[in-house]
């Protein structure tokens, strides 16, 4: 039977000719598809890989703002037991607060105001 058809192909060169652009036309479909879902997968990768990039970045940064501010907050209730204390007076502790409130990463916080003037 694949002889008869083989035959049937020889003998009529334009069959040959039409069967083999058929042929071709697939492999090339089939190619594309091919490297396409290898795009796919590599683009899918590469998205991973910057997620898992930006989220390392924003947890170290995150862990030193919530340090900053958590230092800043120590700092404050220190100074607030030493003025009731009596061992700070009203003026020194007024500066403490305003060089508190200086920080760049107390007024980005929002914590303080942006002029930094801290009402005593």
């Amino acid at each position: 039977m694949l002889k008869s058809r083989v035959a049937q192909f020889a003998g009529r060169p334009d069959l040959t000719l039409a069967g083999l652009g058929t042929l071709f036309c697939v492999l090339l479909v089939g190619l594309f598809l091919l490297d396409l879902q290898a795009r796919y997968r590599w683009a899918i990768d590469e998205a991973h890989r910057a997620t898992r990039s930006y989220a390392v970045l924003l947890a170290e940064h995150t862990a030193r703002s919530v340090e900053s501010i958590d230092r800043t907050l120590h700092a404050v209730a220190e100074l607030h037991s030493d003025t009731a204390g009596g061992t700070v007076d009203g003026d020194a502790a007024y500066q403490s607060l305003r060089q508190l409130g200086r920080s760049p990463l107390t007024r980005r916080s929002g914590a303080a105001p942006a002029s930094s003037q801290v009402r005593p």
